[in-house]
């Protein structure tokens, strides 16, 4: 996801993958793309977070397992 700036003004886009290839989804400018760009800074931050925590459980896991 990323704000590009064309003509002096700024436009959000989301990438997504569609058959192996990379696509730009165009949303829009002003408050609109804002408040989707929150809410996807928002969902990469859970994400993140949560792809964090699995790591901790699977390293707390993997030192268990590892006597036996």
């Amino acid at each position: 996801m990323a704000w590009e700036r064309r003509g002096g003004k700024l436009y959000y886009y989301q990438s997504e993958r569609e058959d192996g290839r990379v696509r730009k989804r165009y949303i829009g400018a002003g408050e609109a793309a804002e408040l989707v760009a929150h809410a996807d800074a928002a969902l990469r931050l859970a994400r993140e977070q949560r792809a964090a925590r699995e790591g901790v459980e699977l390293e707390r896991l993997e030192a268990l397992c590892a006597p036996v």
